[in-house]
């Protein structure tokens, strides 16, 4: 069975296509009940959104000194389909206690990936930044030979193993969009202004479960964020849903469930999910927005007013919130205030 197959539509270039055939078919592969079938749609997925991102991109000259680069950007791809998989390493590695042991010798840059896959595996120790910078600091990222090698592979990494905190992306905007394909630049330069950062801090408290239970969490929460930027609701509900069985108590989540019905038109389930948001993490500002708006137009000005206090204590200078507190004072009858609040917001 070829990716398309598995994913149930014909061989496309179309990712909204091929995002939405894997929401639909993410239900129908749990990784407890089905981890093969939940790993050959995970790979499947990963390689049909490859094909058709590489497709629409125009594939750059190899850089001097890159044409023998021992790892390509995409996975390769047989006339049936499938991914080729990689080789396997010479040497046993382990990480533990924040620490990598080899107990044989192996090539340099397939060890130091190896290494990075086992504290992928790893979900707390991968989403402390710490992790990273130890293994980011290791001798063959500064080897002048090997590598820029290294950076090529640890790119093709990343474009599979992509759920990793925003600091772990760092990266030379500019290098990044003259080195790799444009998709992928756009998609760290996302991670990296927050446009598509979805937070693991909430994840601390999630259910304790294998490595495939965090992964498919992760794929839900991001296939319903694209979901909602693409306006399909139906299937950015699909996705919430099942997201939520398995942990409802994720901040991001939340966030997401209160957009999603903003743009259902349902407002007050909006509100409900923005102040679930607001109890799990208090200091997180992007609730207090959304929360503020809503309490505005049902005309319950004194919340709205705390929202927009909550979000001036961390930013005196935020322009929207002194703006919408310049008119929830105006509505209270405080005209003096109001006039100081809108002074401020336009200077």
């Amino acid at each position: 069975m070829n990716i398309w197959e598995r994913l149930g539509i014909e061989r496309t270039t179309e990712l909204r296509i091929i995002k939405k055939a894997y929401a639909a078919k993410l239900k129908q592969h749990h990784p407890e009940d089905d981890p093969e079938g939940y790993q050959q749609l995970r790979e499947a997925y990963e390689a049909a959104s490859k094909f058709a991102k590489e497709a629409s991109t125009t594939v750059r000259e190899p850089a001097e000194n890159e044409d023998k680069l021992s790892t390509p950007i995409y996975p390769l791809e047989d006339t049936k389909g499938e991914v080729d998989q990689p080789s396997e390493l010479n040497a046993q590695t382990t990480y533990s206690n924040g620490i990598f042991q080899s107990t044989a010798s192996a090539d340099p840059v397939s060890l130091w990936i190896h290494q990075a896959g086992e504290l992928y595996d790893d979900f707390p120790a991968r989403i402390r930044v710490e992790s990273w910078e130890r293994l980011l600091n290791e001798d063959i990222v500064w080897d002048v030979e090997r590598g820029p090698e290294l950076q090529h592979a640890f790119v093709s990494f990343l474009m599979s193993c992509r759920h990793l905190p925003r600091d772990v992306w760092q990266q030379d905007p500019e290098e990044l969009r003259e080195r790799y394909p444009t998709y992928f630049a756009e998609y760290i330069l996302q991670q990296l202004d927050g446009s598509r950062e979805l937070r693991y801090d909430s994840l601390a408290n999630a259910p304790v479960g294998d490595a495939a239970d965090i992964e498919r969490f992760l794929d839900l929460r991001e296939s319903a964020l694209d979901m909602l930027m693409e306006g399909d609701l139906e299937e950015a509900e699909a996705c919430l849903s099942e997201a939520s069985a398995w942990f409802a108590d994720d901040l991001d989540l939340q966030l997401l469930w209160g957009k999603y019905n903003l743009a259902a038109g349902n407002r007050q389930e909006a509100l409900k999910c923005f102040s679930h948001a607001i109890l799990l993490q208090p200091d997180d500002l992007e609730s207090y927005r959304y929360a503020a708006r809503l309490r505005y137009d049902d005309q319950r000005y004194e919340e709205a007013l705390s929202d927009c206090e909550r979000i001036l204590a961390a930013h005196p200078d935020d322009q929207d919130a002194l703006c919408l507190e310049g008119r929830c004072l105006t509505a209270m009858g405080r005209i003096s205030e109001a006039k100081e609040r809108m002074k401020r917001s336009l200077t």
